[in-house]
């Protein structure tokens, strides 16, 4: 199992390796059109998808927060029924 995941960490490091190689050209960026940065292509796509990542993330949380009162209180509903149940299951 761990030299599966070390050959696909090395295939993905491979893989990241290659395309930082040849997406090394200098692409402009314009900024509403005050500000221009003159940046590698490559770092240009990291930025935008760690920008994307933390706006998922920060979309999700509403919905987290949710799912966790939501077991919570199922998990308080199961434990008053097995308190009933326990209960009963000794009366007889």
């Amino acid at each position: 199992m761990r030299a599966a995941r070390l050959v696909i960490n090395i295939v993905l490091f491979l893989l990241v390796l290659v395309l930082c190689i040849n997406n090394s050209q200098i692409v402009t960026i314009n900024l509403y059109g005050m500000y221009t940065l003159n940046v590698p292509l490559i770092l240009a796509l990291a930025i935008l998808a760690t920008i994307g990542f933390i706006i998922g993330i920060l979309f999700n949380i509403p919905r987290n927060i949710k799912a966790k009162s939501q077991i919570s209180k199922l998990e308080k509903e199961l434990a008053k029924y097995t308190q009933k149940t326990s209960i009963t299951d000794k009366t007889n």
